[in-house]
């Protein structure tokens, strides 16, 4: 059995620390448990005796190979990956010294801690960073003091007759080999290490968003359903089959308790199959700063979650209801392919994007960015609407991931959501094939049109100012302007000339809201504006939907993912225009205009500034008014977490741009502190005698002070005080006549022994010869 030594304890603690690290960063669950187990499984196997450990190497090896199979085919080759290095150090421990047992388990920790700070969602990550750093220096030094090689040596007098200091070094170094170091030298040295292991993690590149999904296996939950299951079968064999009403999965059983229901449950009414937008859900979570999703995207998105096509003036909602059920085969689903589309100036690309649910008691829709192309999401069988929006059987719970592919398209610098598939540019053979073409054309568009008409209903009860004032506003358009032009326009003029109020959820319950909003306050919730532009194309021929949804724009300068917040629960607009497809439109001035996502989003300035005042905005209207403790600790705690984000973000800010300029710096303080290191006894001396040179020669003992510490700096003597000997030495060595030396050596030892004994000349003759001295020994080099 091997004695636990502290180089033990704290390598185990490093290797527990970076699996924990990267169990969390990758939320596979039970790591408290599964690192208990890891800590354990260390010390076991240094237990048993020298004549079984062979033996017992090979069986913990196998083990390993096999828990490496069972996770490649029950879970990811990652977490096989991770669990075979684990097993690899518990074989390690039974047959390699105390030197690479520490080694490899520093080595796997660091390796599970960088892998899991690759995909890290939080800042508080720098946790285990942290722990991890400390434990591994500490264990570092605990080998180097066990190890019997390694003394410490102090300076000792160059001068090999100075016995009394040669002998007070080779006390010392004797010493050292046994007792550590200061605990201050200590925290030096956690300090440097903690930077370095920091600038890695800010530094360490995020892994995109590939289009290679996530596995069910990283998901910690999967969804299903028998009876969704016997009516996706069914379509598929009676393709004729209608389904189940969508009534049927819209506020499922609650599995916990009421109260924790109200806690952790995050309700925008905006997600149901109807809402008003006078009442969008008066839930407190609705309009809080607490994180409800986390998205890894290469630039910011507008995820969907209903579109609605009927509104009576209060109310939005759908004018179908169905739901088709479709089976996943290993949580995959892909979108038939559509034709190319051919509309010149179209351009279109390809996103692939991740989500991370991080709020318990979600709502059953399944958010996503458009045109969907590819679907991974843990679940057997998943269900879509008459709109093309996708639900899953039950609600959605923290730890749930899924991924996408998406086609986006662009025109004239705008997003559009869905495009029309036509065919343009085809001519027939003659005259009269092309004019049976053309009719088709005629027909194919007429009959587009046709099924808009859902698109295009007016309120019955709709206030006819309406109509004529988005009349009078389009007249400034001067031109014949295109569907595209209107639309655009109508969007700018209420983002310019109306004003978000968060308070008008809570004092517009009883008016009737776009009259009054448009003529009379000029302020409201995001509902409110997009309501208003909606209706107001409507009036001009011009089809309109309302969408419902996450808007991912704040993206985290440290982990790189857009984080996606109660308040961030969003309506906007689409209209369809000039038979292009459908244009998205953002009305609300409080949420930033769509950009051109062709540009991927870096870390500047600019976006670590809208990240702090995104977060500021999100906590002035999140509807905490009290002055409770708890609010005043919310606020404190949340004030700290915004500025040491900043901070970092900086940091790492400054690192990516000016990298150059660091690796500068960085040379120049390693050049500077090898000299000061080498002279820094030269320097301090010369320091004190730039200030001595031109005063008034000072006491006796402010002499021998100063002159004891430039002793000190130079290295002729420790720094525990100036004996007698030490000073008839240095005297020795001085440029001092020899009668001036015995001069000196007789007033000092009588100073020494008997300060009265001397009269005020012979005061003065010795503060006179010690300050020849002190200068001397000030002026000499080290």
């Amino acid at each position: 059995m091997i004695p636990l030594q502290p180089y033990l304890l704290f390598s185990a603690a490093s290797l527990t620390l970076g699996f924990a690290g990267f169990n969390t960063a990758y939320n596979l669950g039970y790591t408290l448990i599964i690192s208990l187990c890891i800590w354990v499984g260390f010390f076991i196997t240094l237990l048993p005796a020298l004549t079984t450990r062979n033996k017992l190497a090979e069986i913990v090896a196998g083990a390993g190979v096999i828990t490496f199979l069972i996770l490649l085919f029950n879970s990811s080759v990652l977490n096989a990956l991770i669990g075979l290095l684990i097993s690899a150090q518990f074989a390690i421990n039974l047959q390699a010294n105390n030197n690479n047992r520490i080694y490899s388990a520093l080595l796997i920790g660091l390796t599970c801690l960088l892998v899991g700070a690759a995909q890290a969602k939080n800042g508080s990550f720098l946790i285990y960073i942290t722990s991890f750093s400390i434990s591994s220096l500490l264990a570092l030094r605990s080998l180097y003091l066990y190890n019997p090689h390694h003394v410490i040596n102090m300076p000792v007098a160059k001068n090999t007759h100075d016995s009394h200091i040669t002998s007070a070094a080779n006390t010392i170094n004797s010493i050292n080999t046994q007792v550590p170091r200061s605990a201050l030298h200590i925290l030096k040295i956690c300090v440097v290490f903690l930077g370095l292991t920091s600038i890695i993690y800010l530094l360490l590149p995020r892994l995109p968003a590939g289009n290679i999904g996530v596995s069910i296996s990283s998901s910690a939950h999967f969804y299903s359903s028998r009876e969704w299951e016997a009516q996706a079968d069914q379509a598929t064999k009676e393709p004729g089959h209608t389904q189940a009403n969508i009534d049927n999965i819209e506020h499922l059983p609650p599995q916990k308790s009421t109260n924790d229901i109200l806690q952790n449950t995050y309700q925008y009414s905006g997600f149901d199959q109807s809402f008003s937008i006078n009442n969008p859900r008066l839930n407190p979570s609705r309009f809080s700063n607490v994180i409800i999703a986390k998205i890894k995207a290469d630039q910011p998105l507008y995820l969907k979650a209903r579109v609605f096509d009927r509104f009576d003036g209060i109310r939005w909602s759908q004018s179908q209801r169905q739901l088709n059920k479709k089976r996943l085969s290993g949580g995959h689903f892909q979108q038939g392919t559509q034709a190319k589309n051919t509309i010149v100036n179209i351009t279109t690309q390809a996103s692939h994007y991740q989500v991370f649910i991080a709020r318990d008691n979600m709502s059953t829709n399944i958010p996503f960015a458009e045109e969907l192309t590819e679907l991974h999401f843990p679940a057997s069988v998943i269900a879509q609407d008459a709109f093309g929006q996708w639900f899953a059987p039950q609600p959605l719970t923290k730890g749930t991931s899924y991924s996408a592919s998406a086609k986006q398209h662009f025109y004239q610098g705008r997003t559009f959501s869905q495009i029309t598939h036509k065919t343009q540019g085809v001519t027939a053979a003659n005259a009269v094939a092309q004019t049976l073409l053309d009719n088709a054309k005629d027909e194919r568009k007429a009959a587009r049109y046709q099924s808009l008409a859902p698109y295009l209903t007016l309120p019955q009860s709709l206030d006819p100012q309406i109509a004529t004032f988005t009349h009078q506003k389009l007249q400034a358009l001067k031109h014949r302007a295109t569907d595209l032009e209107k639309a655009i326009y109508l969007e700018s003029f209420l983002r310019q000339e109306y004003h978000y109020d968060f308070d008008s959820i809570f004092t517009s319950q009883n008016s009737t809201p776009l009259s009054a909003f448009l003529f009379e306050t000029k302020k409201g919730h995001c509902e409110y504006f997009a309501s208003a532009l909606a209706i107001m194309l409507r009036t001009q021929n011009i089809p309109t939907r309302l969408v419902t949804g996450w808007l991912a724009h704040n993206q985290n300068p440290l982990t790189g993912y857009y984080e996606v917040r109660a308040l961030d629960g969003h309506a906007w607009v689409e209209a369809y225009v000039d038979d292009l497809g459908w244009v998205l439109l953002e009305p609300t001035a409080y949420y930033p205009m769509p950009k051109d996502t062709q540009i991927k989003s870096q870390l500047t300035a600019r976006t670590i500034q809208q990240y702090i005042d995104h977060l500021n905005r999100i906590d002035e209207h999140s509807g905490h008014r009290t002055t409770s403790i708890k609010h005043i600790i919310r606020s404190t705690w949340y004030s700290l977490t915004l500025i040491v984000t900043a901070g970092l973000a900086v940091l790492k800010l400054v690192l990516i741009d000016f990298w150059w300029l660091c690796i500068i710096l960085a040379l120049i303080a390693f050049i500077s502190l090898g000299l000061w290191r080498n002279h820094q006894g030269t320097l301090k001396n010369k320091f004190l005698w730039y200030r001595l040179r031109n005063k008034a020669a000072p006491s006796i003992e402010q002499s021998l002070q100063i002159l004891h510490t430039a002793l000190v700096n130079n290295g002729h003597i420790l720094a525990a005080g100036l004996t007698i000997e030490q000073f008839n030495y240095t005297v020795a060595k001085s440029y001092l006549s020899q009668e001036e030396q015995y001069q000196l050596i007789d007033l000092f030892n009588q100073y020494q022994y008997n300060k009265r004994s001397l009269n005020a000349q012979q005061q003065s003759r010795l503060s006179h010869l010690l300050h020849m001295l002190m200068l001397h020994q000030l002026a000499r080099p080290r």
